[in-house]
């Protein structure tokens, strides 16, 4: 009984924390997703054919300026003047 018992308990701490890490993790992503990619919608909707690289999503997003998202223009703006 007393092996059932210590079994119980650690299978119960297995799972809570396997609980805790996942809740972390993934509230981490979610965040992290948020403030590194705030144009991920624009960049989906307006510039999915545009061919990454040499600034042709910038220039894309750019010519979208009024369709944007408000915190895409923010972030625009930051990198404006980086």
């Amino acid at each position: 009984m007393e092996k059932m018992s210590m079994w119980h308990l650690i299978r119960m701490q297995i799972i809570v924390l396997s609980l805790v890490l996942f809740s972390v993790s993934a509230g981490g992503r979610t965040y992290a997703a948020e403030e590194e990619l705030p144009c991920a919608e624009e960049i989906a909707k307006y510039c999915k054919d545009v061919k990454p690289g040499g600034g042709r999503i910038l220039d894309c997003l750019n010519e979208h300026q009024k369709d944007l998202s408000v915190s895409c223009k923010n972030k625009l703006e930051e990198s404006k003047k980086s």
